[in-house]
């Protein structure tokens, strides 16, 4: 389980998935600890998605995986499929899927919350979609 994995994801909602220009967002995962069944790492998106370096921690029981990546950045998504920055942490992010053929595949979702610019909160609607990785 230790080592570099590359993987994408998918925006469930088409309007935002289209507004991105792109197929996918690709991520890089490094994991570095991992006791047979929990593990811990750190991920980096492409330009184009989250900024900056998050941390990942899930588990693995069978063939079944499930992580939460938290970015350091708070990140949205303009209408016009630019990325808007603030200065607070991301909500968490939560995956989920299977193993099948040496490739993790799942689900993700961001839970209803809010983003606080000083004393102003930004509330974040809640998210989800597909993703995949692989051992590289």
């Amino acid at each position: 389980m230790i080592g570099k994995y590359k993987g994408s994801y998918i925006y469930s909602n088409e309007r935002i998935q289209l507004s991105l220009s792109r197929d996918k967002t690709i991520f890089n995962i490094d994991i570095t600890e991992f006791d047979g069944v929990n593990f811990v790492g750190t991920v980096n998106e492409e330009p184009c998605g989250q900024p900056g370096t998050g941390s990942i921690h899930g588990k693995i029981e069978n063939n079944t995986i499930s992580f939460i990546k938290q970015m350091q950045i708070a990140a949205s998504i303009t209408p016009e499929g630019k990325v808007k920055t603030y200065n607070s942490r991301h909500p968490k992010i939560y995956y989920e899927g299977k193993l099948v053929e040496d490739v993790y595949s799942g689900t993700w979702k961001i839970k209803f919350g809010f983003i606080f610019v000083g004393i102003l909160p930004i509330p974040i609607p809640p998210t989800s979609g597909k993703w995949e990785m692989e051992k590289v």
